[in-house]
C-alpha cells in the first residue's frame, strides 16, 4: 500500500467520524450485527456462486462489489417488511427503518471498496 492510499483511506475514516460527530450522533448507532451479517454473508454468497478458478483478484473483488450492494438492496427491503409490520405501532418503526437503511450503507461502503481494490488491480495488471 503506498502513501496515497493510505492517505486517501485516513481521509475516509477521518470525514466518517467528524460526519457523525458534528450532527450529535453516537457513532454506535452505525452499528447492527444483524445488517452486517446480512450484506456479510450475501458477499460470501456471491463470492462462492461467481468463482472461477481462472480469475483476477481484480474479477473477484467485482463479484464482491456487486453481491455487497445486492445483498445490501435486499437486506433493506427485508427491513422494509419488518416496518410495514409495525405500522400499528409508530414508536417502532423509526429503529426499524434505520436498521432497514444501514443495510444499504454497509453494501454501499463495502462496494465501493471492493470496486476500488477491482480498479487497482486492474490497473496493477496492465
Amino acid at each position: 500500500m503506498t502513501k496515497i492510499n493510505l492517505l486517501g483511506v485516513f481521509i475516509w475514516v477521518a470525514t466518517l467520524a467528524v460526519m457523525t460527530n458534528i450532527s450529535d450522533m453516537n457513532s454506535f448507532g452505525f452499528i447492527n450485527i444483524p445488517a452486517a451479517l446480512w450484506v456479510g454473508l450475501g458477499v460470501a454468497g456471491a463470492l462462492l456462486v461467481s468463482y472461477l478458478p481462472q480469475q483476477s483478484r481484480g474479477e473477484r473483488y467485482k463479484a464482491a462489489a456487486h453481491g455487497a450492494w445486492y445483498a445490501g438492496i435486499i437486506s433493506f427491503a427485508v427491513g422494509l417488511v419488518t416496518v410495514l409490520n409495525y405500522l400499528d405501532d409508530p414508536a417502532a418503526i423509526g429503529p426499524n427503518i434505520a436498521v432497514a437503511l444501514l443495510s444499504i450503507l454497509y453494501g454501499s461502503v463495502i462496494s465501493l471498496v471492493c470496486h476500488s481494490l477491482a480498479l487497482r488491480h486492474e490497473k496493477a495488471a496492465e
